[in-house]
């Protein structure tokens, strides 16, 4: 952009599962599941998981996980898909899923949560209008309300993006009243970048929160 340097903190990464597909990819993600999924850190055993996007590397394909009680309860031919099976899209996702096992992504975002929570977790104590920092792995949330009310804050939240964005920093806010900054740096990004980003977001974030 401009010839302007970006660290880019929403870009994010999801893979749960995938059906429907080569025998291959089903077995691949059958035993990387249980990783990449956050039900199993909360003991929820999931009837259906829905996946798609990064697990073939940017490639189209789609992916169905579930009981095998549920899956085969529906007669052949009922559900039926245009990604389903495409050769290309399956060896996509065998690399994508290559990767994630040979960088250990999973241990990695949970590494840039931990960053993550060091560096912005102590807001919720010194600046009134962040309530709440919260999330799990890389995929962070920062609420803003108004100092001294649950009112949200979008307002604020809209200064601080714009900020971000003059600082080279790209954020995205969320939340069904949008006042919510959501992180979810690549898994991939350095260290000195995410420590560096952090420092610009949070910097950002004191000054806002002041005026």
């Amino acid at each position: 952009m401009d010839g302007n340097r970006f660290i880019d903190l929403a870009s994010g990464i999801a893979v749960t599962g995938v059906g429907n597909c080569a025998p291959e990819v089903v077995a691949a993600v059958q035993e990387e599941v249980a990783k990449l999924t956050h039900t199993n850190y909360d003991g929820v055993v999931p009837d259906l998981i829905t996946a798609a996007e990064v697990l073939g590397g940017g490639m189209p394909i789609a992916a169905l996980t579930g009981r095998a009680e549920i899956m085969d309860a529906v007669q052949p031919g009922v559900i039926g898909g245009t990604y389903g099976g495409n050769p290309v899209s399956c060896a996509a996702a065998l690399a994508a899923i290559g990767v994630m096992e040979e960088q250990d992504l999973p241990a990695k975002a949970a590494h840039i949560g931990e960053v993550v929570e060091s560096v912005l977790g102590p807001l919720v104590d010194v600046v009134p209008a962040v309530a709440e920092v919260r999330g799990r792995g890389a995929m962070i949330g920062v609420e803003f309300v108004k100092p001294g009310t649950v009112e949200p804050n979008k307002e604020l939240v809209s200064r601080i993006a714009k900020r971000t964005i003059q600082e080279g920093l790209i954020m995205l806010t969320c939340g069904i009243n949008g006042n919510v900054i959501r992180l979810l740096p690549s898994l991939v990004i350095t260290g000195d970048e995410l420590n560096e980003a952090l420092a610009v977001l949070k910097e950002i974030i004191v000054e806002e929160s002041a005026k």
